[in-house]
């Protein structure tokens, strides 16, 4: 009888450890289904200090704060979209996880840490992270243009 209560524990609790369980916050996840299936996410936090913009075809969201309470979205227009893919396309995605930040302020709380995130269908990539308001170059007229788009908000 000793045996046989820790055997059908272990089976009881190995059961529930191989289900799936969302524990991830809903209001995180910005996959929004487009015509082009891609989303632009910019991302700046500190301790004190967030803020996120993301933009698909449909439009361009905005919150400031890490609860999600007032994420505000506006629709974008078709020339905007598209100067947004035109400068997405002179990207080489594959080097934006290894580019250098032109400054270190971040490490010391000079500056929040800015990551750009560009999602399609088929792949994600992150940028390495660099400071807020000072983009690799690379990454200097996409962030200039959402940034643009995201004062209509």
């Amino acid at each position: 009888m000793k045996f046989i209560i820790p055997i059908i524990a272990v089976l009881l609790f190995s059961n529930q450890c191989g289900q799936a369980t969302d524990t991830s916050n809903k209001k995180n996840d910005i996959s929004i289904a487009t015509q082009d299936g891609m989303t632009i996410t910019y991302e700046a936090q500190s301790r004190g200090f967030y803020e996120k913009i993301w933009v698909d075809a449909s439009g361009i969201s905005f919150v400031d704060n890490r609860e999600f309470d007032n994420v505000r979205t506006t629709p974008i227009s078709k020339a905007e979209w598209e100067e947004l893919l035109a400068i997405k396309n002179a990207l080489h995605l594959n080097t934006l996880p290894k580019l250098k930040a032109p400054s270190e302020n971040r490490f010391s709380d000079g500056a929040a840490i800015g990551t750009v995130t560009i999602k399609t269908e088929q792949d994600e990539v992150k940028s390495s992270e660099f400071d807020h308001g000072n983009p690799p170059k690379e990454l200097k007229s996409l962030l200039n243009k959402l940034l643009s788009i995201k004062e209509k908000l």
